[in-house]
This record gives structure tokens, C-alpha cells and sequence, in this order.
């Protein structure tokens, strides 16, 4: 009955949408909706609202976002308080699975002061309050957690919904044209290749939100620049001689191991240590792991333009897939079932087995340090590895690793001393620390590319 009443509300929210869509007139929209289906009742437009999302989410009605934040969203906040907005503005970004993990696991109880309802309560209030206030943030999290996610939610939510938003990847673009590409270029620069010049993503983004993923991989010397733009609300394009005033908000995202790469004065300008944490994809299959297994499925049938019916997993796969340890997250996750998924067409069948999932996954562990790790214990266990063989690849691999992070902490254009005092150890103990580094290496400093 409850579904049959949410299909009728959503029809004839639908139609009145589509009489509107050209100038989308939401006054005409909420008043006929009163009219229609309210009677002047505001609980009874609301619930109306709110059984439209319900059916519009789970139908992808393409104008849902676009409705959501030009015409009920007053009228949910004046109403609602933060709890069904936030819940709407979520899934509507598809971050489902952060709102169902906590109700389904914890069987969301009418008492709001309940300890199962805290942990739900905190990620929503934290979300919708970092968006009412219109002030920079960061986001942590690993990669795959769904960052750039969270940050459309929170724009969905926040005063400037209306505004655009923008995003830059501080890892994927060139260190060479960076600066081009945040900041602009004047018209008629010389070498640019477009005799208009180009705006930045920062001017791109006023009046709006710019979202900067991947914060700990932007160089140095672009960070100071951002900092002064960021405090100032002010940008000097390239080849300009006078900053251009701008109105945006900043929003930044970064590993957790990226968290040191970050100049301080930045991180802290960003709001740290008042940060939104991203929880990974193995604390969450922790809560509910058939929940997160189906939802993610479902999205890649989706995105393949495969019906739910068409394929399915089955019980055994779905035990695999929760057990596994996922060092990318969704995205490894996403990709571990997209491979398994076409060797189950391959083979003709329309249920993923538990061999298929194990196929993908051996070719990763293969190809990946974790998956030699596992096979040299295997031979060591089963007497086919000797133990002086098993010490020399223990010893590569931790070579490997030294020096892989030294590389990349050289390269940024950091001082290893300098690093080492602030960590709270003492200037005596760095040659120790020097030496201990050629021991494992077989490398002085100055084979890194930098002399201390």
C-alpha cells in the first residue's frame, strides 16, 4: 500500500516537473503540490517530498539533484531539521551505503539518545553542519572512499547549492601547466595556445565550491599560492599584473599519508584538525558486508547497462568478496566484480561463482608485493622455500619500500633533517639514522638525489 501511495505522489510531482522544465518555477510546483496532494497540510507535503526522493532516487529520475536543491530543499531543512535532507542529498550522490550501514547493522531505534543511533546521527550531523557554514575543509580518506562524493553532498547541502562546482585533480594534471589550470591565463599571453586565454578552475568555481583532490600531491610552491588565494579570495591569472577578486569555497581532500606533504599553514587554514573523515571500504564491510557487496554490484550493473535480473551473484561469491582485505576500496572492489562478471558471460552464465572471483583475484595477487608475500609464506610452510631465500626476499622488500618513500619525499623538495628534528628526535641520532638507512639500502643519502 505504503509503495502504491509513494508511485501515485511521485507521478504527480513528476508531471507537474515536466510542465515546468523549461523555467522550473518552484513556487507553482510546491503550491500545486499543496493543492494536489498536501491540502495544506505541511506534514503531508513533506511526506509527500520525501516519498518522491524515495521513488526518484530508486528510478535515477535524471532531475532529482536539480529539484532537490532549486526547490525543496527549504522546505525539507524549515521542516525536517538536518536528518532528511542530509539522508536525500547522500544517496542522491550515491553514498547510500554510509546512511544504510548504520541503520541496518543497528536497527535504527525510535530513541534518538540511543547508543545505536550515535554513530548514523554523528556522520549526518557532521555533514550537514560542514556545509551550512561557509568555510573551508578538509576531507580524509583512502583512495576509493568516496571523497569527491561527500564534497557534492556537502554543496548540495550548503548555501551556495545554487553555485557551481568544480574539481581538480592536484595528481593528474602536469606540475608544468597547474598553475594555468587553477589560477587562468591572461588573453593573448605569449606561447599559450588560446589567443583568449583560459579561466582557472578558482574562477571557474566563484560563487561555488572548488574541490581539490588528491591535496598532498600539489607541489610546494603552487600550495603557497593556493594559501594566499584562499585567504585573500583573490587570484593573479598567468601573465596578469593584478589579482582578480573571487567569492569560493574550498574544499580539499587528501590521503591520510598525504597529510605530512600538506604545508601547514594550509592544513590548517583548511580547518585541520576539524576534518571529515572517510571511513574505508573494510571498516564498512565490517558493519553490514552483504549490504555494501549488493549495492556496489547493482551500481556496476548499472554502469554496464545490465537489468539486476539479468545477473546475479551467489551466496559463496558473496562470502569471498567479503572477506578480502581491499587496498583501492570501492574502486578495487567495482573492478574485482567487472572481471568476474564478463568471465561469467564468457562462460554463458548469468551467476557470478565463486571461481570466477577467485580467478580475478589470484591474477591481482600475482602481480601485487602482498600476493608474492602470500606465496613465499605458502613455499615456506610447505617446505619449498629455504629460510635464508625467504630472509633475502624479506630483506629486498623492505629495501624497496625505504627507498621508494625517500624518493618521493626527495622529490617533493623536502629537507630529510629538517623532517626528522620535527618528528621530536634529536640531531645526534640522524647520522644513526643516515647509516641505518645505507645498511638496508646499500645507498648513502646522496644516492637519492639529495645531499643532506
Amino acid at each position: 500500500m505504503k509503495n502504491d501511495v509513494e508511485l501515485s505522489n511521485y507521478k504527480k510531482i513528476r508531471n507537474l516537473v515536466s510542465k515546468n522544465k523549461k523555467s522550473l518555477n518552484a513556487n507553482l510546483i510546491r503550491k500545486t503540490i499543496l493543492q494536489k496532494i498536501a491540502k495544506g497540510h505541511n506534514q503531508d507535503y513533506i511526506d509527500a517530498i520525501i516519498h518522491f526522493f524515495n521513488v526518484a532516487i530508486r528510478n535515477g529520475d535524471p532531475d532529482a539533484k536539480e529539484l532537490f536543491k532549486e526547490v525543496f530543499y527549504d522546505d525539507l531543512v524549515k521542516y525536517c531539521g538536518f536528518f532528511e535532507p542530509t539522508c536525500i542529498a547522500m544517496q542522491l550522490q550515491g553514498l547510500d551505503d554510509i546512511i544504510l550501514i548504520d541503520i541496518r547493522s543497528r536497527r535504527l531505534p525510535a530513541d534518538e539518545d540511543s547508543v545505536g543511533y550515535k554513530p548514523l546521527l554523528l556522520m549526518m550531523k557532521n555533514t550537514f553542519y560542514h556545509a551550512k557554514f561557509d568555510i573551508p575543509l578538509l576531507i580524509i580518506g583512502e583512495t576509493g572512499t568516496s571523497k569527491e562524493l561527500l564534497a557534492k553532498t556537502i554543496h548540495s547541502l550548503s548555501l551556495r547549492r545554487k553555485g557551481p562546482f568544480q574539481e581538480i585533480n592536484c595528481a593528474a594534471i602536469p606540475e608544468s601547466i597547474f598553475e594555468s589550470e587553477l589560477f587562468g591565463v591572461i588573453p593573448n599571453y605569449p606561447g599559450f595556445h588560446n589567443p583568449k586565454g583560459m579561466k582557472g578552475k578558482i574562477e571557474l568555481a566563484n560563487e561555488g565550491i572548488l574541490f581539490l583532490d588528491e591535496l598532498g600531491k600539489m607541489d610546494k610552491r603552487l600550495q603557497a599560492k593556493l594559501l594566499k588565494a584562499l585567504e585573500e579570495q583573490k587570484i593573479t591569472p598567468v601573465g596578469a599584473e593584478e589579482p582578480a577578486s573571487v567569492n569560493v569555497r574550498f574544499i580539499a581532500a587528501a590521503q591520510p599519508g598525504d597529510l605530512g606533504n600538506i604545508l601547514l599553514d594550509l592544513k590548517y587554514r583548511l580547518g585541520y584538525p576539524d576534518i571529515m573523515k572517510m571511513a574505508t571500504l573494510n571498516e564498512r564491510l565490517n558493519e553490514v558486508d552483504d549490504f555494501i557487496i549488493d549495492h556496489t554490484f547493482t551500481m556496476l550493473c548499472k554502469k554496464m547497462g545490465l537489468g539486476n535480473e539479468e545477473v546475479s551473484l551467489s551466496k559463496a561469491t558473496k562470502t569471498i568478496l567479503s572477506n578480502r582485505r581491499y587496498e583501492g576500496n570501492y574502486r578495487e572492489l567495482e573492478n574485482v566484480l567487472r572481471g568476474a562478471l564478463i568471465l561469467a558471460f564468457g562462460e554463458n552464465r548469468k551467476e557470478i561463482l565463486p571461481e570466477e572471483v577467485q580467478t580475478v583475484l589470484d591474477s591481482i595477487e600475482l602481480s601485487s608485493g602482498a600476493g608474492k608475500r602470500n606465496i613465499l609464506l605458502n613455499g615456506l610452510e610447505q617446505g619449498k622455500i629455504g629460510i635464508t631465500d625467504a630472509i633475502d626476499y624479506a630483506d629486498k622488500v623492505k629495501a624497496s619500500i625505504i627507498e621508494d618513500k625517500l624518493v618521493n619525499f626527495l622529490k617533493g623538495g623536502d629537507d630529510l633533517k629538517s623532517a626528522f628534528l620535527a618528528e621530536g628526535k634529536t640531531e645526534s641520532n640522524y647520522q644513526n639514522f643516515l647509516k641505518k638507512i645505507k645498511k638496508i639500502t646499500g645507498k648513502g643519502i646522496r644516492d637519492f638525489g639529495k645531499i643532506q
